[in-house]
C-alpha cells in the first residue's frame, strides 16, 4: 500500500516524493515512476518482489501494512502541513546556551546578506492623521512593559502568581458563564478571557515548574474547570532540549506548553481552514499569559522551536487528537545587567570596553601584589580585585566577542567559538599555575591577572595598527 506520510509532486522534470512525516523527499526515475503507478492500481503485490519495489519499500513510499490514519479528522492539506513542520531536523543540535547563541548569530548574519522587503507603510501617499494615543487603559503598563527576554535568573515565583496567570489566560470567567444554560449540560457555556475558536476551548495547558514557592518541580495538566494543578511527569534533564536546543531557557522558573484538542474542532468545523484558528487562538493564549505575567512584574519568553516527539510523552496526552503548538515563560530576568549592556553599547565603543575591562582586570591584578607585599591581605580585601576582575571579564568578554563578529562577519561562528575557547582555554591554563603556587595564591592571582591584562592590550594594539594585516 502507499504511504499515507507522502504526497508526489512534478518538480525539475521528473516526479518527486514527499516523506512530509520523516523529512525526506526522493527523486523518482522513470521506472520507479511507473511501478508507483502500477502499485497505485493494481491490487494484487504479492508477485512484485524485484528491486524497484524493493526500493521503493526502503524509502517507505511502499508499505506493506495500511498507514493508520485514525488521528487526522481534516482532509489532507492539513495533515500535510501539521506533520510536516513537526519535529523539524536540526544538524547540529546545540548542546549548550553558547553554541545555540553562535548558530544563531551565523543564521543572522546570512539573513543579513539578503535584501529586506520593504514594510507596507513606505508610502508617499499622505493617509489621515490619528488623535496621538492616551494612556488611560488599566492594561497601558503591561502593553508598554512587555518585552522578550532570555536571561532569567534562578529566583522562585510565587504559586499564588503562577495561580493568577493561569486563571487569565486559561481559566474560565464566572461572571461570562452563559447562565440560561446549565453548565453540566452543556460543556460550551464557559467562556475564558482568552477568545475561542467557536467557543469551543479546544486549547489546554501544561505546567512546567521548574521553580516556584510551594510546588514540586514537574510537569503539571492545569485543569481550567477546577483551577487544580494535575502531576504529569518530571522534569527533563534540560529544558533546551525539547526547545531545539535554546539552552537559555534552562533557567525558567515557570512555563506553559499549549496545546490543541483537534478532535474538538473536528467536531464542529470539518475542513482545515479550522487548523488556522487552531493556531491562532493558542496565539491569544500565549499573549494573554504574556500580559498577565507582566501585570505581575514578571519578565517573558516564548518559542515555537519545539520538539514535539521529545514533549508530548512528557504532557502523557489521554487524547490522541491533542497536539502541542506553543511554549511561553515566565520569571525575573536580569534586567539591570543587560539595560547597562545597551547603554554601554549606545555610548561607549567597543575597543573602549575592552580597554577598561582590562584596565579593571589589570588594577585588581596590581591590587593584589600591593597587598601581598604589605602583608595586610584580609578575606574583605581580596573581595575588592575579585570583584573588579568579574566587572573588567563582564566588559570584555560581550565586547570581544563583539569585535571578532565585525572584523570576520562571514565566519560570525568561529569568531565567537575562537574568543570563547581562548577564555576558557586560558581559564585552565591559569587554574593550573595558580594550584602549582598554592602556597602564594594571592601573589599568583594577581600576576596572572596583570599579565592577562597586558597580554590583552597587546593584541589590541597589534590588531589597531591595521585591521588588514596580522601582527
Amino acid at each position: 500500500m502507499i504511504s499515507k506520510n507522502c504526497f508526489f509532486i512534478a518538480m525539475n522534470n521528473s516526479l518527486s516524493c514527499w516523506d512530509f512525516k520523516n523529512h525526506k523527499q526522493y527523486q523518482l526515475s522513470r521506472d520507479h515512476a511507473n511501478r508507483l503507478i502500477h502499485l497505485i492500481y493494481e491490487k494484487d503485490h504479492k508477485e512484485l518482489n524485484d528491486d524497484l519495489t524493493a526500493d521503493l519499500k526502503c524509502c517507505n513510499v511502499f508499505m506493506d501494512d495500511a498507514d493508520d490514519n485514525s488521528d487526522w479528522g481534516w482532509d489532507v492539506l492539513s495533515r500535510i502541513f501539521h506533520y510536516g513542520t513537526k519535529d523539524i531536523p536540526i544538524e547540529n543540535h546545540p548542546s549548550s546556551e553558547e553554541e545555540w547563541a553562535l548558530q544563531y548569530l551565523e543564521h543572522c548574519n546570512s539573513v543579513l546578506n539578503k535584501n529586506i522587503q520593504p514594510d507596507n507603510s513606505r508610502t508617499s501617499e499622505s493617509g489621515i492623521s490619528l488623535p496621538i494615543p492616551r494612556s488611560t487603559f488599566a492594561v497601558d503598563k503591561a502593553f508598554k512593559n512587555r518585552a522578550t527576554v532570555r536571561d532569567f535568573q534562578r529566583i522562585p515565583i510565587s504559586l499564588a502568581d503562577l495561580a493568577e496567570i493561569l486563571h487569565h489566560t486559561l481559566g474560565f470567567i464566572g461572571s461570562r458563564t452563559i447562565n440560561y444554560v446549565k453548565e453540566e449540560e452543556n460543556e460550551y457555556s464557559r467562556r475564558r478571557a482568552t477568545p475561542s475558536v467557536g467557543g469551543l476551548n479546544a486549547t489546554e495547558g501544561y505546567v512546567y515548574v521548574n521553580n516556584v514557592d510551594s510546588l514540586e518541580a514537574g510537569i503539571y495538566y492545569y485543569d481550567p474547570r477546577r483551577h487544580e494543578l494535575h502531576w504529569r511527569s518530571p522534569l527533563p534533564c534540560a529544558l533546551g532540549d525539547l526547545l531545539s536546543g535554546q539552552h537559555f531557557a534552562n533557567d525558567i522558573p515557570a512555563g506553559l506548553f499549549l496545546s490543541s484538542r483537534f478532535d474538538k474542532l473536528w467536531w464542529k468545523y470539518e475542513h482545515s481552514r479550522a487548523y488556522r484558528m487552531a493556531l491562532i487562538e493558542v496565539g491569544h493564549a500565549a499573549q494573554t499569559f504574556q500580559l498577565a505575567a507582566t501585570d505581575r512584574g514578571m519578565n517573558t519568553w516564548l518559542t515555537g522551536a519545539l520538539n514535539e516527539t521529545s514533549i508530548e510523552p512528557l504532557l502523557m496526552f489521554d487524547n490522541p487528537s491533542e497536539h502541542v503548538l506553543f511554549f511561553v515563560a515566565c520569571g525575573l530576568a536580569y534586567v539591570v545587567g543587560g539595560a547597562t549592556a545597551t547603554f554601554l553599547n549606545n555610548r561607549v565603543s567597543v575597543q573602549a570596553q575592552i580597554c577598561t575591562g582590562f584596565l579593571l582586570i589589570g588594577t585588581a591584578g596590581v591590587t593584589l601584589l600591593i597587598w601581598q607585599w604589605a602583608a595586610v591581605l584580609s578575606v574583605a580585601g581580596l573581595m575588592i580585585p575579585m570583584i573588579l576582575c568579574t566587572a573588567g571579564t563582564t566588559m570584555v568578554r560581550p565586547a570581544s566577542t563583539s569585535q571578532a563578529l565585525a572584523r570576520y562577519p562571514q565566519q560570525a561562528g568561529a569568531a565567537a567559538s575562537l574568543s570563547t575557547t581562548l577564555l576558557f582555554a586560558g581559564g585552565g591554563l591559569a587554574g593550573t599555575l595558580v594550584a602549582s603556587a598554592e602556597h602564594l595564591l594571592p601573589m599568583s592571582l594577581g600576576i596572572l591577572f596583570l599579565s592577562s591584562a597586558l597580554s590583552g592590550c597587546l593584541l589590541l594594539m597589534c590588531l589597531k595598527v591595521d585591521s588588514t594585516q596580522h601582527c
